[in-house]
């Protein structure tokens, strides 16, 4: 996951640093030591994150956070401070920082926050025109003059949409599965509610479970905050799971606990977490035949189906 990032700080050296261990990592950085060029550079070049320290000469981080917003609204921004206090961290979040981070920072550290707010910034932008998307297409009042076999379809997500079932789509790569998921949702009780897709196939082990349930602070190297799930943002809406075959053995028992109980925990907490979610799931492969292999659970796949 490529993004273009740009980062402020007044100390160089510090400056230097995260621009090495960005660019290694594979983000088109670029840097400054001043506020004001900053938000220059921002009016004049298109940049995906901004990485900001907070205590700075002339214009601190939350005033510069307040400065890029009006000029680039959905502009990710994390914080950067050596002198983390909840009211600051707080005053950052409301408004509009996505993450903060305490200094000193390992470069593992700075990655997985970077990564994760540009994951987040895509899932949002892509909801976003997929909905649009959706709306235009697949609007059920808009069916007249579609072929019969899509009529058919339609009518199907019609009638599924009406119950608040879990679903399972089945079909090839490339058959607009989202499409069908995002179609359902949106003619569903649940429309105003959020339509969260996840690709079980991009992310493996620990970091899936991390993705889906989230976690708690301290739990791991790297967990400097509490973070939200995937499941837990979809809370009242509907969660699209793509690929669901590809979720290992423990996920699965992890997800079916949750389907089951309505409540799950974060990754490292003690408190249960409760969820009203509808799962539409969506997969390539043979779900009956993995049940017979034994690499999908049986229950699940009645659950889902």
């Amino acid at each position: 996951m490529r993004g273009r990032i740009l980062v402020v700080d007044d100390e160089v050296e510090m400056l230097v640093s995260l621009k090495k261990i960005l660019s290694r990592q594979g983000f088109t950085v670029e840097g400054t030591t001043e506020p004001e060029a900053a938000i220059a550079m921002i009016a004049t070049g298109a940049f995906d994150l901004l990485l900001t320290d907070l205590k700075m000469p002339g214009m601190d981080g939350v005033e510069l956070l307040k400065r890029v917003k009006q000029i680039q609204p959905d502009l990710i921004v994390i914080i950067l401070t050596g002198y983390a206090r909840v009211d600051t961290a707080v005053a950052a979040m409301k408004e509009g920082a996505f993450d903060y981070l305490e200094k000193p920072f390992s470069p593992s550290q700075i990655e997985l926050v970077v990564r994760r707010a540009l994951s987040h910034h895509r899932l949002e932008t892509e909801n976003l025109l997929l909905r649009a998307r959706i709306e235009e297409q697949f609007g059920l009042d808009r069916i007249v003059g579609k072929s019969p076999e899509m009529l058919e379809v339609f009518e199907l997500v019609r009638k599924v949409a009406r119950s608040d079932m879990n679903v399972l789509v089945i079909g090839e790569s490339g058959t607009g599965k989202e499409l069908i998921a995002n179609a359902i949702h949106l003619n569903s009780a649940r429309r105003e509610k959020p339509f969260i897709p996840v690709d079980c196939g991009a992310i493996v082990g620990t970091l899936m479970e991390s993705e889906l349930f989230g976690y708690v602070k301290g739990s791991f190297t790297g967990a400097n905050t509490n973070k939200r799930g995937l499941i837990e943002m979809a809370d009242g809406g509907t969660l699209f799971l793509d690929e669901l075959g590809e979720l290992s053995p423990s996920l699965q028992v992890k997800l079916l606990r949750t389907l089951q109980e309505r409540k799950f925990r974060p990754v490292g907490g003690s408190h249960f977490v409760s969820v009203d979610i509808r799962i539409v799931g969506a997969t390539n492969r043979n779900l009956r035949e993995a049940v017979k292999a034994g690499t999908f659970r049986e229950d699940l796949y009645h659950r889902l189906n």
